[in-house]
């Protein structure tokens, strides 16, 4: 219910998958988040899709999640982390303790700006030698032509990546 989203699913050339999952409202416990959205069936579709390695783009649940069956199938687990001291100046000393047990535990962290380098260098006490910064550096609209194009080939990706099964990207946050 927090969640309201508008698409415009006619321009995408791949095919959206809703995982399993609940909410739980949390707003009268006085917890930081308001929602907590339980993706459960985001751990069958790792088991199910058995990837060669994780990227997860969130501090919290997804991320454990993410961590726990990397551990179990001994795979790389890389965390893309998008914050800054000034979005993260009101965490809660218990998310900041749970972060600071999770980020650690992820081969490689990337993150966008000089800004979440500083945060997790100076709050989460992340070595400088496993952050990798990626920023944002392509402009898409001068790519939509060329998109709507290559999203008419059925296998373009496919032939492109020389892939041979399915690639499961999962893309999810804790607001």
């Amino acid at each position: 219910p927090n969640r309201k989203y508008v698409h415009n699913f006619s321009v995408m050339f791949f095919k959206i998958k809703k995982i399993k999952s609940f909410l739980v409202n949390l707003s009268k416990l006085k917890f930081q988040t308001q929602y907590f959205h339980f993706e459960y069936g985001l751990l069958w579709d790792l088991f199910r899709y058995k990837p060669d390695i994780i990227i997860s783009n969130q501090l919290g649940y997804r991320t454990l999640m993410a961590y726990f069956y990397s551990k179990l199938f001994s795979i790389p687990l890389i965390t893309w982390i998008c914050v800054s001291p000034h979005t993260e100046r009101y965490n809660s000393n218990l998310r900041e303790r749970f972060r600071r047990w999770l980020i650690p535990k992820s081969k490689f962290i990337w993150t966008n700006s000089t800004e979440a380098n500083d945060y997790l260098i100076n709050k989460q006490l992340i070595a400088k030698e496993k952050i990798f910064n990626t920023p944002y550096s392509l402009d898409s609209a001068k790519y939509a032509y060329f998109v709507s194009i290559e999203k008419k080939k059925s296998n373009f990706y496919k032939e492109i990546y020389k892939l041979k099964d399915f690639v499961f990207l999962y893309v999810g946050q804790i607001i």
